[in-house]
């Protein structure tokens, strides 16, 4: 009977998807510490965090529903709970979802970064989205307000509330998360794993079952598919220009026009130093 839930709540860009891949292959071992880590058709629990966020506990009742009987703790991983981070309305609303399952110990987990390396890694990844975003507008929003909206699409999304949402001024907006759940909150600098990156979320689910995930990690082939890496400037610059021309009909000099102005932001080491050393004062 489930009477501990941990939540991963990511952050985005922080190895969420390779921690996701070892409990996602590990899920038998787990659950004979019992553990649950529910399939709900990947590796992730995307699928139930965007329900929750719109309102909808359909599958997070589902998931705690059948949950095995020798489970005792449930742990979901989508960093998209990081929306309730930076909304309150948003985390109101998935702390009472959890508070209705009957459960009382309930953990938050998050794992932050650097701002700067969280910074410039979130302008990449947006890239392979199809979503544009002007570096110097991005940052603005970031230092007047510590956080970053992105609009998503509501089709492919699901209408998740608010866009995608990333937090920067970490103490602000997870002391003030930590004031609406009441519970738990464990922070996890992405930096200072020793194994890797989010590896300390497995001491949350108790010691035999963190010492068994030691000593029986998946085979690195297995979790190489796992891995989310960092694009490289080129394909960030390839990858922009292709969403930017993509609906408009260009001549091909107007196309190598708009590459060398996406090129020439996108390598400008001297504009990129000053948006770092920007970052790391606004937020320490």
């Amino acid at each position: 009977m489930i009477n501990r839930i941990i939540v991963h709540c990511g952050l985005h860009k922080t190895a969420s998807t390779y921690l996701q891949g070892i409990f996602h292959l590990r899920r038998e071992a787990l659950l004979a510490h019992g553990i649950c880590y529910p399939f709900t058709g990947t590796h992730n629990h995307h699928r139930v965090s965007h329900a929750m966020l719109r309102g909808d506990t359909t599958l997070l009742e589902q998931v705690f529903r059948e949950a095995p009987e020798e489970a005792s703790i449930l742990v979901l991983s989508s960093e998209d709970f990081e929306n309730a981070l930076a909304d309150e309305r948003l985390a109101e609303r998935i702390s009472g979802q959890f508070a209705s399952l009957g459960v009382e110990d309930v953990h938050y987990a998050v794992v932050t970064r650097k701002p700067d390396d969280y910074f410039f890694s979130i302008f990449a990844e947006m890239s392979k989205h199809k979503v544009v975003l002007d570096l110097l507008s991005v940052f603005d929003e970031v230092m007047r307000t510590g956080k970053l909206t992105v609009p998503m699409d509501p089709e492919a999304y699901k209408g998740v509330p608010g866009g995608w949402q990333f937090i920067f001024d970490y103490s602000r907006y997870i002391e003030q998360f930590r004031t609406i759940v009441k519970k738990p909150v464990h922070v996890f600098p992405f930096e200072d794993s020793p194994d890797f990156p989010g590896s300390d979320i497995l001491k949350l689910v108790g010691g035999d079952a963190g010492q068994a995930i030691d000593v029986s990690m998946p085979e690195p082939a297995d979790l190489e598919k796992y891995r989310n890496t960092r694009l490289t400037k080129k394909d960030i610059i390839r990858k922009y220009t292709r969403t930017l021309v993509s609906n408009l009909d260009y001549t091909d000099e107007q196309i190598r026009t708009i590459r060398k102005e996406v090129a020439r932001k996108v390598n400008n080491e001297e504009l990129e130093a000053d948006i770092r050393k920007a970052l790391l004062a606004r937020f320490p």
